[in-house]
């Protein structure tokens, strides 16, 4: 995180996450087509505007917002609020999916969020 902070101020956010997700994806796609089921291509085609949608505003926007964020707050901060992504993909399927949250979900959400509470307690004074 902190090797991302510099690149981050130096180049700005979109860069790095374009290069990175460019790279991710190149890496991923042979894989990804080698393991699939015949049709699966077919699929993405039909598919390809809500999987746009889904990539543009679910992932780079929640990655610009990320690596943007650094040049306000520590990478730390960053990092930790980054870690509520599961939480708040659950809380969004259960509104706007109708999916339900069984208790493996229901745990995991809760030790997220109390470890996410418990690291930013303030313990003793904090050393100037």
């Amino acid at each position: 995180m902190c090797i991302t902070k510099k690149v981050v101020a130096n180049y700005g956010p979109g860069l790095l996450m374009g290069f990175s997700s460019l790279f991710g994806s190149i890496l991923v796609l042979p894989l990804a087509l080698s393991f699939s089921k015949p049709g699966v291509l077919h699929s993405c085609m039909v598919g390809w505007w809500p999987l746009t949608i889904l990539v543009v505003i679910g992932t780079a926007l929640g990655y610009c917002l990320y690596y943007g964020s650094m040049k306000y707050i520590s990478a730390y901060m960053a990092s930790m609020t980054f870690l509520l992504k599961p939480v708040l993909a659950c809380f969004l399927a259960v509104c706007f999916a109708g999916e339900k949250m069984n208790a493996w979900t229901v745990s995991g959400t809760i030790i997220i969020v109390l470890s996410l509470l418990v690291t930013n307690i303030p313990f003793g004074k904090r050393k100037a």
